[in-house]
C-alpha cells in the first residue's frame, strides 16, 4: 500500500437501498455517498494505531527511552569528564565519553528528530545514547504525546472536507485526535458517473499512516461504515414512511 492511505467509498454497491431512500426521502444520490464517506472517515479514524490515546502515550515513552539515558538530579551533577556511572536494571553501567551529554532541550529535539528510526523494537546501544537529565526527557515526552492521534486526525480532516449534511460531522472522533488537525493534511475527490453511479476517494496524506493502518483494518473500516450507512437509510426510510401514512 502507498504511504498515503487512499480509500473510496462507491454508490455501486449500495445502489438497490439507496434508490429506495431517494424515492421515499427526497435526498439525491450524490449526498448520499457523502455522507457515507464521513462514516467511513469515522471508522477509518477509530481503526488507525493507537486505538487508545494511552497506548499512544506509552509507545512514545518506551521509544525515547531506546535513545536516551535519563540521570536523575543526582548523577547529573556527578558526571566528570563525560563520563557517568548510572543504574540500569538494578546493575551498574558506564557511559562513555563518546555519549553525548545534552542539556539543553533544543539539542534533545534534535538528536531524537535525528534517531527517530531506533523504534518498534530497535534500541541505540548504550555507549551511543545520548545522556540527558530526566526533566529534559519528560519535557520531550510531553511535546511528542501532544502528537498522539495525528496520524488519525488525517481522517477527521476528510471527515470535515466530505461536505455531510450532519450537524456535528467530527461526532465519533475524541478530542485527542481532533486536536491535530490542524497539523493533518487530507484531500477528498468525488466524481458523479452514469446513471445514479458517484464516489469519492478520501486521502490521508501522512507520509506513515501506511504503518498504522494496514489494508486488513481499511477493509474492516468499510464494512463497518457500510452497515452504519444502510442502517441510517433503513431508519430514515421507515420514519419517512411512517410520518406519510399520519403515523406519530
Amino acid at each position: 500500500m502507498a504511504a498515503k492511505a487512499h480509500i473510496t467509498i462507491d454508490s455501486k454497491m449500495l445502489q438497490k437501498k439507496m434508490k429506495q431512500y431517494e424515492t421515499v426521502v427526497g435526498k439525491e444520490v450524490g449526498q448520499l455517498v457523502r455522507n457515507g464517506a464521513r462514516l467511513l472517515c469515522v471508522e477509518l479514524a477509530a481503526m488507525t494505531w493507537p486505538k487508545q490515546k494511552a497506548h499512544g502515550e506509552g509507545r512514545i515513552g518506551k521509544d525515547v527511552s531506546k535513545i536516551f539515558t535519563a540521570l536523575n538530579p543526582k548523577w547529573w551533577n556527578q558526571h566528570v569528564d563525560k563520563m557517568f556511572i548510572a543504574k540500569k536494571g538494578g546493575e551498574d553501567f558506564l557511559t562513555t565519553p563518546s555519549n553525548d551529554i545534552l542539556a539543553d532541550i533544543g539539542a534533545v529535539r534534535a538528536f531524537h528528530k535525528a534517531n527517530k528510526r531506533y523504534s518498534k523494537g530497535r534500541e541505540l546501544p548504550s555507549n551511543q545514547k545520548a545522556v540527558v537529565k530526566i526533566s529534559v526527557r519528560n519535557r520531550l515526552v510531553k511535546e511528542l504525546q501532544k502528537k498522539v492521534g495525528l496520524a488519525k486526525a488525517g481522517w477527521a480532516v476528510a471527515a470535515s472536507l466530505v461536505k455531510a449534511d450532519v450537524r456535528q460531522p467530527m461526532r465519533g472522533i475524541p478530542g485527542w485526535v481532533t486536536r491535530n488537525m490542524g497539523k493533518a493534511v487530507a484531500t477528498v475527490d468525488e466524481k458523479s458517473l452514469a446513471g445514479m453511479s458517484f464516489k469519492i476517494g478520501v486521502t490521508n496524506k501522512l507520509n506513515y499512516v501506511d504503518k498504522l493502518l494496514s489494508k486488513k483494518a481499511q477493509t474492516i473500516a468499510g464494512n463497518i461504515a457500510r452497515g452504519k450507512f444502510v442502517k441510517m437509510l433503513d431508519i430514515a426510510i421507515r420514519a419517512t414512511k411512517k410520518k406519510e401514512a399520519g403515523l406519530k
